[in-house]
């Protein structure tokens, strides 16, 4: 069962992107009870459980390669030729009964276009046709056909499914790969979905609490889960799985920062921020062990850490602790959207590789005078009317309105020219929150996980941030909910001189582009003319739930900068075609314009950059800190024989340098400005 290293394949999208990508160990610690990544290319040990073979549809186990020199498993079943033994369907387990453990396996690959139910049975017994009992953690890819899917738990009552217990609202996204985790711990049930990305911060983390079954068998399953079909294309099942793991191992789920990971992997843990994090102080730092949760130890050489594409691993700081490497980038920039990577490696040149996001915005930057935050939910209203700068308002539980006369609640929107939206329901067909007469949806928050025998419903919903302007009047942030491609919204403002870098605060669950164009002829008239600025890329972030800031871009990838200037109409356009995939699938809540010049050095005006050659590649020096004529940087981030630094004026033509000088522990630059 070990793997094998070798060189990544080129055309693999998920290289260096995966944590499955080398086995360093035959068998797990910390309590294991199973482990198994089929790279011995079978599964002895395991049973399978093929119900339509008496009728001659045997299902069909493989052991493909896993694109990184080790193998995965393949549970293929046919669907059937007639109906009344039941659609198609397949698994495979270990015969040993549990009570309390934990189970977790990479889904690597899986036909997106079935209607299918891929994941874990748990707990069970009497497995057979018509006879198996226990419960299921299931993703299904078209929960509705063609549409958006769940992850759900579901108790099973004679091989069929009774009904989910608990879900959430999830998409995944074909080309990446996902680790699922479930723990039973009494009648307690905890299912998390990471992306193997990044397997610190889980997509989702849904729980119940159920009685019925307390123990039996684990193992792996897919199953039709559509309509009742003899389609041999579209009633079959297919998902591919790896790194199957089973412990005992007490604990319900890991710390925050914790990793996923199995031992033998190098990986980063006890991550500081986490993923999509917000407000970050600036003074804080990113911090992070790098292990491989074995004896082996991961040398500093073989860290790299890339913020927005830059490598600042020559400015971290290392200690060698019981853990593993603590690795420690102090000097963060204010209000500044990081994109962060961490590479490890460990000496047998075994690779992984971390993607984080946060930011370093405050409330105090985003409500000054140079930043303009227009909140998504604020759009035009009674054909092109607006409030330059509204107040929050909002309607609190005992239903008092708040800030009615000065704010956007419930100003109504002329469709078609204050707005786009394809339903002819106020609220896009559900209960309107803060703009009640338009069709428009708008909602206090986001919520995307539920349980159907809890009437139907979703949770609450929630904000993972309210800031203070909403906070201080115990208002929730609105946003724009129910939105499907093509759909579009206006919005008034008044601009102090730019450029602008622009972010978009959004959560979404399928891949998207969002438009943002200038309205270019009269906003309160139909059929307006429109200039494009640039493109939100919108990622796949699993669920409605998780946000992040999203950059403007031109149409070649790079940052947008706008040059506005007094009044403009700008407009949110959604990509993509109409239809279940785009429907309901994003949470917009506000979009920031901020000064160009501060996503660079927003404390100076000017930029400072080191590199270890005269003639670089320099990158920026996160290390120093500037007061208003001197630049200090502490000795101990400076490495290598020498160090080489480069000033670079923003709006000035020149810099005159007064004096360099070492001061204690500190390199000291003093200017003349």
């Amino acid at each position: 069962m070990k793997k094998t290293n070798s060189a990544p394949h080129a055309h693999d999208p998920m290289t260096y992107l995966r944590l499955l990508a080398v086995m360093l160990l035959t068998t797990l610690q910390i309590g294991a009870a199973q482990f198994e990544n089929f790279d011995d290319g079978n599964d002895n040990g395991w049973t399978r459980f093929a119900p339509l073979a008496p009728i001659g549809v045997a299902a069909t186990f493989s052991f493909p390669d896993d694109g990184l020199g080790g193998k995965a498993y393949r549970i293929q079943s046919a669907a059937p030729p007639i109906s009344n033994l039941g659609p198609a369907r397949a698994g495979s387990r270990v015969i040993q009964s549990y009570t309390d453990f934990t189970v977790a396996v990479d889904l690597i690959d899986w036909d997106n276009s079935l209607d299918q139910s891929i994941g874990f049975l748990f707990r069970t017994e009497t497995l057979g046709i018509g006879t198996t009992t226990g419960y299921s953690m299931n993703y299904n890819a078209q929960q509705i056909s063609g549409g958006p899917g769940q992850i759900q738990f579901n108790k099973v009552t004679g091989e069929v499914p009774s009904g989910a217990i608990r879900y959430a609202e999830l998409n995944l996204e074909p080309g990446r790969g996902y680790r699922f985790c479930m723990t039973a711990r009494g009648t307690t049930l905890i299912g998390q979905v990471y992306d193997l990305a990044n397997l610190t911060s889980p997509i989702v983390t849904f729980s119940k609490e159920d009685p019925v079954y307390s123990q039996g068998e684990a193992g792996l399953f897919n199953f039709y889960a559509g309509e009742a079909t003899l389609d041999p294309v579209a009633g079959r099942t297919d998902a591919t799985f790896d790194n199957y793991t089973l412990t005992t191992e007490p604990s319900l789920v890991p710390e925050p920062g914790a990793s996923r990971g199995i031992p033998g992997w190098p990986q980063p843990i006890e991550l500081i921020p986490l993923d999509r994090t917000t407000f970050v102080s600036p003074a804080s730092a990113i911090q992070f062990i790098a292990t491989t949760l074995s004896e082996e130890k991961i040398l500093p050489g073989n860290v790299t850490l890339l913020l927005n594409g830059q490598n600042m691993s020559s400015q971290i700081t290392f200690e060698e602790t019981d853990a593993g490497l603590k690795a420690r980038l102090g000097n963060l920039r204010a209000n500044t959207v990081y994109d962060g990577v961490i590479q490890l490696a460990n000496a047998a040149g075994v690779r992984s590789s971390t993607e984080w996001t946060f930011d370093t915005f405050s409330d105090e930057f985003l409500e000054s005078a140079d930043v303009k935050v227009i909140e998504a939910e604020d759009f035009n209203f009674r054909s092109g009317q607006y409030i330059d700068d509204p107040a929050p308002s909002g309607r609190l539980i005992d239903a008092t309105d708040v800030n009615a006369t000065n704010g956007y609640l419930d100003r109504i929107g002329e469709p078609g020219i204050d707005y786009f939206d394809r339903s002819e329901e106020e609220g896009s067909g559900e209960t309107p929150e803060f703009r009640f007469a338009n069709y428009v949806g708008t909602q206090a928050g986001s919520s995307e996980i539920g349980a159907l025998d809890r009437y139907g419903g979703l949770d609450a919903p929630i904000n993972d941030f309210v800031r203070r302007k909403y906070a201080s009047l115990n208002l929730p942030e609105y946003q724009v909910r129910g939105t499907e491609g093509g759909e579009w919204l206006n919005y008034t403002r008044d601009f102090s001189d730019g450029p602008y870098n622009v972010y978009l605060r959004v959560a979404a669950r399928v891949t998207q582009q969002i438009f943002l164009d200038e309205v270019t002829s009269d906003p309160s008239r139909p059929d307006q003319n429109t200039s494009r600025l640039g493109i939100f890329n919108v990622p796949n972030l699993g669920i409605k739930t998780n946000y992040r800031f999203v950059p403007l871009t031109d149409e070649t990838g790079n940052r947008a900068v706008l040059n506005l200037s007094g009044k403009k109409t700008l407009r949110l356009t959604l990509g993509g075609e109409p239809g279940l995939r785009t429907r309901g699938t994003m949470a917009l809540n506000y979009f920031v314009f901020v000064p160009a010049e501060s996503e660079i050095q927003p404390t100076r005006n000017f930029l400072v950059e080191s590199a270890a050659q005269v003639d670089g590649p320099f990158a920026i020096e996160s290390s120093a800190t500037i007061s208003d004529d001197t630049i200090t940087i502490p000795i101990s981030a400076i490495s290598g024989a020498s160090r080489f630094f480069r000033l670079t004026s923003r709006d000035s033509p020149a810099i005159t340098i007064r004096a360099v000088a070492v001061s204690g522990q500190n390199f000291v630059i003093r200017l003349a400005l």
